[in-house]
């Protein structure tokens, strides 16, 4: 029977060679064993995120964010990113400025 830190190996080696369904399995069962094994939230959260299950990938993100207090700053920095915006947000915005009748917000 494998360890945590072989799972996660070879967790790793999969998502590697891109085969993110094998390396979210052995993360999950990595997890299994502990709970506490960021590098494992960190991994498959990206990996689920990839492959578009953003409700498990959501999961993993906020047990990392629970955790930052005792993540390591190494980890830290993949967890960090760019949440800048997307250039979508006029998409929200215009269905309401053309219910406004006095033009406020009208370009």
């Amino acid at each position: 029977m494998k360890d945590k830190q072989e799972l996660l190996a070879e967790a790793k080696e999969a998502l590697k060679q891109n085969n993110p369904v094998v390396g979210v399995a052995l993360l999950t069962q990595a997890l299994l064993y502990d709970d506490d094994l960021a590098e494992a939230h960190l991994l498959r959260g990206q990996a689920l995120r990839a492959m578009g299950d953003a409700k498990g990938a959501e999961a993993d993100s906020q047990w990392l964010m629970e955790h930052a207090d005792s993540l390591s700053p190494q980890l830290l920095d993949d967890v960090s990113g760019d949440f800048t915006a997307n250039g979508t947000e006029h998409l929200c915005k215009r269905p309401f400025s053309a219910l406004n009748p006095f033009g406020v917000g009208k370009k």
